[in-house]
């Protein structure tokens, strides 16, 4: 059978019938039972107590037969037609254990008992017998006040007897109430018996409830030890309320279902029936979610035997995910020591709010959690997604073996200049960064960290090619920061020429800083390797942003020394972008010594060198450069747009054979290539080469 059988159905149970032939004896059974569990049939199927009168409705008695699995319920009447004193017959109908669960209630069971007529009636009781269950049965009236003192005494006293006066003809049905309204594992264990003139208990197990006659005032010193429930002193609380209301008006507000749910796993004693009422009020009447799992975790750390039960830890941690953020600390160390618990589902919905609040109070915490075998479950679900990275990152600090597991979940931290100023493993954190894909982003926040020692980290752990990367993006976002911090990253990579070449070549819209901050290591090594075109005259004329005076300078120099050291065809190019910056800023003496002395180790030794004209010297360099490299002439006219200064040139080309060819060729320049260049320029190198003595025809 099932729960949830139709309002009326029809049931088979096994029956018992006993009675007086030669002595109470059994005079019918449907069903074979344990040799133990026959004789406590037949022991509690007799009178339940000397001087006992009994109305003629009889009194019922219910107890377990354990060892043959089934619940007795016996009604006992008089047998006043038997001559002899004291007879009795009692019906007793057997319930598998596994069919306690079946029913919501048991008031229909008074309806199946049959009274024996006579001795020769007792073989229609040696076979099953079908009962009509009628679960619309109301009810009868329950005397409030007696209903709470019996539930005050046998649930506030949960290991003593207790005892009660009877209430007339409605004890009978008072006390099935109290039997149905508990779960099935207790009502399997719970002996009682509704009318009493002595202690029922046998084989050392005591009887949980039973009524005293109130004719026998001499009963109640037949129960030593037993709880009075007419005395019985137990403060009348919302849980009694809430019980009582069950009793008249079964689950009505769903108590009986959350019994039943939630002592399926608990001990068969009553000492829990309190804890789990009180633990339905606050978790289903309690208007503040928060406040309602806070009082049902202290009711559970009042209670362990109760919090065995994963039905209920299952219940109040489903409850509190949703306010996890919002507990006590007794309650959140609950709610997390049970995690496993609530379903993936509602996790996962609720898992940014989860994640904050067990990070807020202590991020080792969650070590296990990402790290155990039970983190597959919760596969996806993003625990740290709620964490604010300055939140991650203090914990990290606090809990460096953190560092991992973390980044593994959040590598957005990769990209935080506050995690590079703590971390304690940079290396596997930049390793970590590679793998994701985040090495240009990782390396702009170690730039901004200001830790020196990442430097070198970066250059063991990557190539050239993120680090300038970062360096041009980290420009582009903070153009005015102070170029000094950047200068160590550059340096850390200058002696890989071929990788800056290769990034000047392939990387147009370099910032003009960045350039200029490569050129402050590379002028030493100003070509090293050959390329068609120069890369750094592309860089410079695919660049962006500025540069103020001096650091023009310094890069024009820079430029300048390439052309007189490169063999390409864009020397002339070089020669041509740099040579008036860096001539203004040689006669103006604004150029730095060490600007001075790179380019001065490229002055070819002309009869000028001893000059102590810094501007002559170079002006005789670059001309030199010029005619014995044979660069085009129109590159030679577009040097300078100073006319006197291009006379000074024209006078020192003139001064040598080769350079007075070289100008002749000026006079040739195409048509098409003359609009560029002035024309007073063409009349000064003819006057030249006319007052060398020569005619240009």
């Amino acid at each position: 059978m099932a729960r949830g059988m139709t309002a009326h159905s029809s049931v088979s149970l096994h029956q018992a019938l006993h009675g007086y032939a030669d002595g109470h004896r059994q005079l019918a059974l449907s069903v074979p039972l344990q040799p133990k569990d026959q004789m406590t049939l037949l022991s509690l199927s007799d009178m339940s107590g000397p001087g006992g009168g009994i109305d003629d409705g009889g009194y019922i008695t219910g107890y377990p037969l354990t060892e043959s699995g089934y619940y007795a319920i016996g009604r006992t009447w008089p047998a006043r037609e038997l001559r002899r004193p004291g007879c009795v017959w009692t019906h007793t109908l057997l319930i598998d254990f596994s069919d306690l669960a079946i029913f919501d209630t048991f008031e229909w069971i008074i309806g199946a008992f049959r009274r024996p007529q006579e001795l020769g009636s007792a073989k229609s009781y040696s076979s099953p017998m079908e009962v009509e269950y009628n679960s619309n049965l109301e009810c009868q009236y329950i005397e409030w006040a007696w209903a709470a003192s019996v539930m005050r005494a046998i649930y506030g006293f949960p290991h003593e007897r207790t005892i009660a006066h009877r209430i007339g003809t409605e004890s009978d049905s008072a006390t099935l109430a109290i039997w149905s309204q508990q779960w099935p594992r207790l009502r399997r264990n719970f002996r009682f018996c509704t009318q009493a003139t002595s202690d029922r208990s046998i084989h050392g197990i005591n009887f949980d409830l039973q009524l005293m006659p109130t004719f026998d005032s001499s009963a109640r010193s037949r129960f030593p030890g037993a709880i009075d429930a007419g005395g019985a002193s137990l403060v009348e609380d919302e849980w009694l309320k809430d019980a009582l209301n069950d009793l008249l008006n079964p689950d009505v507000d769903g108590l009986r279902a959350f019994l039943r749910k939630a002592g399926a796993e608990l001990p068969d004693g009553r000492e829990v029936f309190i804890p789990l009422a009180q633990l339905y009020r606050v978790l289903e009447c309690e208007s503040s979610p928060a406040v309602s799992v806070q009082e049902a975790v202290s009711i559970l750390l009042k209670k362990p035997c109760v919090a065995r039960s994963k039905s209920i830890r299952s219940i109040v941690v489903e409850k509190a995910v949703s306010v996890v953020d919002a507990l006590n600390d007794d309650s959140f160390f609950f709610f997390w020591d049970n995690v496993q618990l609530v379903p993936n589902s509602l996790l996962q919905r609720y898992a940014r709010k989860v994640g904050l609040a067990v990070w807020s109070r202590d991020p080792s915490l969650i070590i296990s959690f990402i790290l155990g075998t039970e983190m597959s479950s919760y596969e996806g679900t993003d625990f740290l997604g709620g964490i604010s990275c300055d939140q991650l990152v203090n914990g990290i600090d606090n809990v460096p073996q953190l560092t991992v597991p973390v980044i593994k979940i959040r590598p957005d931290l990769l990209s935080k200049t506050n995690y590079w100023m703590v971390t304690s493993s940079p290396s596997e954190s930049l390793n970590m960064a590679v793998l994701q894909g985040l090495q240009t982003e990782a390396v702009m926040a170690m730039m901004m960290s200001g830790r020196s020692d990442l430097v070198q980290i970066a250059r063991k752990v990557l190539s050239p090619q993120p680090i300038l990367d970062a360096l041009c993006k980290f420009i582009y976002m903070h153009p005015k920061d102070d170029s000094s911090k950047l200068q160590r990253w550059v340096n850390v990579i200058s002696s890989d020429s071929l990788s800056i070449n290769e990034f000047l070549i392939n990387n147009p819209g370099i910032p003009r800083k960045l350039l200029f901050l490569l050129s402050n290591v590379s002028l030493k090594k100003s070509v090293g390797h050959q390329f068609e075109h120069d890369p750094w005259l592309a860089a410079w004329n695919a660049s962006s942003g500025v540069l103020g005076e001096r650091e023009t300078t310094v890069f024009m120099s820079h430029l300048l020394i390439r052309a007189f050291r490169a063999k390409s065809s864009d020397a002339s190019q070089l020669a041509k972008v740099s040579f008036s910056t860096v001539h203004e800023a040689i006669a103006a003496n604004r150029i730095s010594e060490q600007c001075w002395r790179d380019l001065e180790e490229c002055l070819s030794r002309s009869f000028l060198w001893w000059t102590k004209d810094r501007a002559q010297r170079m002006e005789q360099a670059v001309v030199d450069m010029f005619i014995e490299r044979d660069f085009h002439p129109s590159d030679f006219v577009s040097l300078t747009g100073d006319s006197v200064l291009f006379s000074r040139l024209i006078g020192y080309a003139s001064q040598r054979s080769l350079g007075r060819k070289y100008l002749k060729r000026i006079k040739k320049i195409p048509e098409n290539e003359r609009s560029k260049i002035p024309t007073e320029y063409f009349k000064i190198v003819n006057d030249v080469i006319y007052r060398n003595g020569k005619t240009y025809r």
